[in-house]
């Protein structure tokens, strides 16, 4: 048997995301799989997200679990059994002076990182953080499994909308909530004021309203960009499909799924100068620093020189749904006695 826990949430995230794509895949896969969803209770407060992480702390504890294999799909639902668990991203972890702002976020990083340290087993999505989290945890290499991550190709693929398509401007879009770290701030006061460019902001907020705010600040000076919050699937793919370009610049990411959504549309992306993404990505994205002169120039050589859309569609089809599910499993074949 093997146990899966995972975040169960109204809100879309990254981690929820995820958890969907790898029970879709492990469905038709394993002969005996627990699903076990972990609720999540988050209220906006200051202008920040809070209690999410404890809540479902809470609830990961309370749950009842059989496996031999527990797989906790993310940090925050780790249970007493838990002997895998997949690390999304170290930003955090590595960065706690800039995170761990109050005296509530500390003791959650501290408390996370003693439950990380009790697990036996680690699934991460690329090299670069299989080197980073035996660094900063001093956890056996052996111990950490790579398994690269998946779009869902079922959502994302290319349907262009007409009636979406600005007229006599280029569109640039850029996808996800308002966490801090995703610098659209950057984008907004590279490209604000340009009349050739139409910039839209697609994602849900999040409890990031102290952020909301000041975005709107900066969006309110320029009469060429939009932030029109969550979409559902089908009018993101038509987003990303219609655009000419998606932009996604951040100062730290785990994976990056959406430039390779967008990939996956036929769409040339735009991505911050991480090693993360020059991983996942290789030469199939184009490559800026985070200040605006930079950007401006980024985008303009991308839109001047872009890949064909059948070539960028091809190279998604390597982070299949099923492709994940399959090393995954192996993994559980691996820990299973």
């Amino acid at each position: 048997m093997i146990s899966l826990l995972y975040p169960s949430s109204r809100i879309k995230s990254g981690y929820v995301n995820y958890s969907m794509r790898l029970l879709k895949g492990l469905r038709g896969m394993l002969e005996a799989m627990e699903e076990i969803p972990v609720r999540k209770i988050e209220i906006g407060l200051f202008g920040k997200p809070v209690l999410g992480n404890v809540s479902q702390s809470f609830f990961a504890r309370l749950a009842s679990v059989h496996g031999d294999v527990v797989h906790s799909l993310t940090p925050n639902v780790i249970n007493s059994r838990t002997n895998l668990v997949t690390i999304h991203d170290l930003i955090s972890f590595k960065n706690q002076q800039k995170f761990a702002t109050s005296v509530y976020r500390r003791y959650g990083y501290k408390s996370l990182i003693r439950k990380i340290r009790k697990v036996d087993n680690f699934i991460v999505f690329t090299e670069q953080a299989k080197v980073e989290l035996s660094d900063l945890f001093g956890i056996e290499r052996e111990r950490i499994n790579v398994v690269q991550q998946s779009i869902d190709h079922d959502i994302f693929y290319r349907e262009v909308n007409e009636m979406i398509k600005p007229v006599n401007k280029k569109l640039i879009i850029t996808v996800g909530d308002l966490n801090p770290r995703k610098r659209y701030d950057v984008l907004f006061r590279a490209l604000g004021g340009i009349d050739d460019y139409k910039i839209v902001h697609i994602g849900p907020v999040n409890g990031w309203y102290e952020k909301k705010r000041e975005l709107e600040k900066i969006k309110s000076s320029f009469n060429n960009i939009s932030m029109i919050g969550e979409v559902n699937d089908t009018a993101l793919r038509q987003f990303m499909s219609t655009a000419d370009l998606v932009v996604q610049l951040s100062e730290g990411e785990g994976f990056g799924s959406i430039p390779l959504e967008a990939m996956a549309c036929g769409t040339n992306v735009l991505v911050s100068n991480l090693e993360i993404f020059h991983e996942t990505l290789n030469g199939y994205a184009n490559y800026t620093n985070l200040n605006e002169e930079e950007v401006l120039e980024a985008v303009t050589n991308a839109l001047k020189s872009p890949r064909s859309m059948q070539e960028l569609i091809n190279f998604t089809k390597r982070f299949s749904i099923d492709s994940m599910a399959r090393s995954t499993s192996n993994v559980y074949r691996k820990l299973s006695p």
